[in-house]
């Protein structure tokens, strides 16, 4: 059986497959910046937000981020998305998923991929907007373009169920590929899995059990328990 693990963010893709695992879940951070080429003055305003935030002042990191988001930078759009998804008491925000919705669509429409994969969360749990499988793998699509290699997991879910698209198992085993090779354990089982079958890529079972020790190697329960049937440790 494939896995199908809980993805980070909002919600998890239903599991499909029988026998499926659920890794723990949690939810973004708010992030470090890493993109380049904002307004000056968002840039600012959003490094002292971040600092008030460690700092402990979240209210004032609100504030500031919603002057940054104002003016249009994509990390303080994802901030304030993150803020509204999970609440903080601490800054007096309540959960507020509309809010969220609207702050991570303007992160997304400029290219922020977690904010990406988190739309996609939304349309996946039906959160704010109705159920739409075929939209969220349209935003997780260029999330994983970016490495987001949950959004590269899901999305290789996605077409070896045909949710949302049509089945293609060589694309399933292309995305599954990208995160196996960011160490992505869940990955790394399925696409051993396909290897073995002969799915979307070659048949190679010496392959299989390669990626297989991959992920037992981090504690993959799945992993561990077919190298175990098989006699080979991870």
């Amino acid at each position: 059986c494939l896995a199908a693990v809980g993805c980070l963010g909002l919600a998890c893709i239903p599991a499909q497959a029988a026998s499926a695992t659920h890794a723990d879940t949690k939810s973004f951070a708010i992030s470090l910046p890493t993109d380049s080429g904002r307004p000056p003055l968002a840039d600012r305003t959003y490094q002292q937000a971040m600092k008030e935030y460690r700092l402990g002042h979240h209210q004032e990191a609100v504030r500031l981020w919603k002057l940054s988001a104002a003016e249009g930078d994509p990390q303080s759009q994802f901030a304030l998305g993150s803020i509204y998804a999970e609440g903080d008491s601490v800054a007096g925000e309540a959960p507020d998923f509309a809010q969220a919705l609207s702050w991570y669509r303007k992160a997304a429409d400029q290219g922020h991929a977690a904010a990406q994969f988190n739309l996609g969360i939304f349309y996946a749990s039906g959160q704010a907007v109705p159920r739409d499988m075929a939209e969220a793998a349209r935003w997780w699509e260029p999330a994983a373009l970016q490495g987001h290699v949950e959004a590269q997991f899901n999305l290789g879910l996605l077409y070896a169920q045909g949710t949302g698209v049509d089945i293609d198992l060589r694309e399933a085993a292309k995305w599954w590929e990208m995160a196996a090779k960011q160490g992505y354990a869940a990955a790394q089982f399925n696409l051993g899995v396909m290897y073995v079958k002969g799915q979307g890529v070659n048949e190679d079972p010496t392959e299989a059990v390669r990626l297989w020790q991959l992920s037992a190697r981090q504690g993959f329960g799945q992993a561990i328990d077919v190298l175990k049937t098989l006699l080979i440790n991870p």
